[in-house]
C-alpha cells in the first residue's frame, strides 16, 4: 500500500487523512476538493470515493454527491443540539430557582425549629415559676397580715367618729369636746382630732373624724359610755337635726370589712364579739 497521497503524491502522516472505500488509497484532507470537514469522517454511513474510483461509474454515490446532504443533516443536528442546549439552560434555571426555594424554606424550617426549642425550654421553666409565684403569694399574704396587725396596733388608742356634718368653718375640737361632755367625760383624755379621706372615693358621706386618745383605756371608756347612754345625737352638740353620731374603734380597712361580715352574721345567726386584738 502506497504511503503517498493519491492527489499530491506527498508523504502521508498524522491523522488528517482519508481513505477511499473502493481502492483503499489515502489522500490528505486538504488535497480533496471540495474539502471535507474532519467531523464528517465520524458521521454514521459516510463513505468516501476518490476521483479515480468515481470516474466512469455512473450512479455511484461519490463524496461530492453525498456532501450536500451530509451538510444539511449536520445543520439539522446542530439546530437540534442548540434547541436541546436551550432546554438544558431552562432546566438549569428552574433547578436553580428550586434550589433557592428549598434553601429559603430550609432556613425557615431551621428558624421555626429553633423557636420551638426555645419555647420548649421556656415551658420547662413554668413549673418553677409557678412554685416561685406560690411562694411569693404566700409571703405576700403573710406580709399583708403582719402589716394589718401593725397598722391596727398603731390605732389602738384611736377613736373614729362618723356622722358629724362637714362645714367650711367647722371646729372639730369643739365638736369632740361637746361629745365628751355629753358622755360625762373630760377633754383632757385626748391629744388631737382630724378628718381622714374615705377609703372609697365614691363615698359622699361626711369624712370620718379620728380622735387620738391618750391611752387605749381612755378610748375604751368613751365606747363604754356611748353604749351605756345608747348613743349621741347631733342636736346634743349644737346641730339642728337628731341624726345619730357613731363612735367606734379606729379599724384598718381590712378589719372594717371583717367587722361588716361579722355584723351580717350577727343579723342572721346571733351575737358575736369582735376580738379586741384586731
Amino acid at each position: 500500500m502506497s504511503d503517498n497521497c493519491k492527489t499530491c503524491d506527498g508523504k502521508i502522516s498524522g491523522r488528517h487523512n482519508i481513505r477511499c472505500a473502493i481502492c483503499s488509497g489515502v489522500s490528505h484532507l486538504n488535497c480533496i476538493k471540495p474539502s471535507i470537514p474532519p467531523e464528517m469522517l465520524k458521521f454514521p454511513g459516510f463513505m468516501y470515493k476518490c476521483s479515480s474510483c468515481s470516474d466512469g461509474r455512473p450512479g455511484d454515490k461519490t463524496s461530492d454527491n453525498y456532501l450536500p446532504k451530509l451538510m444539511d443533516t449536520l445543520s439539522t443536528l446542530n439546530s437540534k443540539i442548540d434547541n436541546l442546549q436551550a432546554d438544558v439552560n431552562v432546566v438549569k434555571n428552574q433547578q436553580k430557582s428550586v434550589t433557592e426555594s428549598l434553601t429559603f424554606y430550609g432556613n425557615k424550617i431551621d428558624d421555626f425549629s429553633k423557636q420551638i426549642t426555645d419555647f420548649e425550654t421556656k415551658l420547662k421553666i413554668i413549673p418553677k415559676l409557678e412554685s416561685n409565684l406560690t411562694s411569693v403569694s404566700s409571703s405576700l399574704n403573710t406580709l399583708q397580715v403582719e402589716m394589718n396587725q401593725i397598722q391596727q396596733q398603731a390605732r389602738l388608742n384611736n377613736l373614729e367618729i362618723n356622722g358629724i356634718p362637714e362645714t367650711s368653718n367647722e371646729n372639730l375640737i369643739t365638736s369632740v369636746n361637746q361629745i365628751l361632755n355629753v358622755l360625762g367625760l373630760t377633754s383632757s383624755t385626748y391629744n388631737t382630732c382630724f378628718r381622714v379621706p374615705h377609703f372609697d372615693s365614691k363615698n359622699k358621706n361626711p369624712r370620718s373624724v379620728i380622735v387620738k386618745m391618750h391611752s387605749q383605756a381612755d378610748k375604751d371608756n368613751v365606747i363604754a359610755a356611748v353604749k351605756k347612754r345608747k348613743g349621741v345625737k347631733l342636736n346634743e352638740i349644737g346641730f339642728s337635726n337628731t341624726n345619730p353620731i357613731f363612735l367606734n374603734d379606729h379599724l384598718t380597712p381590712t378589719n372594717k370589712l371583717l367587722y361588716k361580715k361579722n355584723s351580717r352574721i350577727l343579723q342572721k345567726f346571733g351575737s358575736c364579739m369582735l376580738d379586741q386584738r384586731l
